[in-house]
C-alpha cells in the first residue's frame, strides 16, 4: 500500500525508549512530591517527545529496574549469579530487561533494524510493559525473600501482610495516570460518534 510508505529509519530517533523518561514519574502524578520530581525534568530542556514521555515503570518498576541493573553488575564481577534461590530466574529478568533496553533505547540496535531492514517498527517505547514486567518480578521475588525472613524472625505475619497490602495501594496510585483525563470535554463526545459510526457498520 503506497500510502502506507511514510515511515524513515530516523523516526527510530523521535519514538525512541529514553531512560529518563522510564524512571521519572508520571505528569499529574496524585503525590506532590512526585509531581514535583517530573516537573524538575520538564525544566531541563530535553527535547519535547511524543509518546515516548509516557513510558513510565512506576515507582516499583524503578526500583526492579535499578535492582536487576546492580544485579548484573553484582554478577559480572563475581562471575556467576549467585546461588540463592530464584537467582536464576532474577538473572532471566535482568537479561531480558537488559535486551528489551538495548532494542528500544535511542539509538540502540533499533536504529540499526530500521535501516538495514525496516523503518516499519519504530516507536520502539511501546516495549515498555515487557521492561516493567521483568522489573515487577524483580520485585516480587525480593518481596518473597523478604517474607521469608521476616517468618525466621517469627515477628506477626499480619505485619508483613499489611506491608504488602500498603506497597500494592501505593503501586495502584503511583500509576494511576487517569488523573488528567478526567476533563473529557470533545474527547467523549468523538468516543460516542465513534461508537454510532461502528454501530452503523454493524
Amino acid at each position: 500500500n503506497p500510502a502506507m510508505d511514510f515511515k524513515q529509519p530516523a523516526e527510530e530517533q523521535i519514538y525512541a525508549l529514553e531512560i529518563h523518561h522510564l524512571l521519572t514519574p508520571a505528569p499529574h502524578h496524585p503525590f506532590g512530591p512526585l509531581r514535583r520530581i517530573h516537573e524538575i525534568s520538564e525544566r531541563a530542556g530535553f527535547q519535547k517527545e511524543l509518546e515516548n514521555t509516557y513510558s513510565k515503570l512506576g515507582i516499583a518498576g524503578s526500583a526492579g529496574f535499578l535492582f536487576l541493573l546492580a544485579f548484573l553488575l553484582r554478577a559480572s564481577l563475581r562471575g556467576s549469579i549467585g546461588e540463592e534461590n530464584d537467582d536464576s530466574l532474577l538473572g532471566a529478568c535482568a537479561a531480558l530487561m537488559l535486551s528489551c533496553l538495548l532494542l528500544a533505547t535511542m539509538g540502540g540496535f533499533g536504529s540499526l533494524f530500521n535501516v538495514f531492514v525496516s523503518p516499519e517498527i519504530r516507536n520502539y517505547s511501546r516495549i515498555v510493559p515487557f521492561i516493567d514486567y521483568f522489573c515487577l518480578v524483580a520485585v516480587a521475588l525480593l518481596l518473597k525473600r523478604g517474607g521469608d525472613w521476616w517468618r525466621q524472625k517469627s515477628v506477626s505475619p499480619g505485619i508483613y501482610r499489611a506491608g504488602l497490602a500498603t506497597i500494592t495501594l501505593l503501586a495502584a496510585t503511583d500509576q494511576a495516570v487517569v488523573f488528567q483525563y478526567l476533563q473529557y470535554g470533545a474527547r467523549e463526545q468523538a468516543f460516542y460518534r465513534d461508537a454510532a459510526f461502528v454501530n452503523t457498520i454493524e
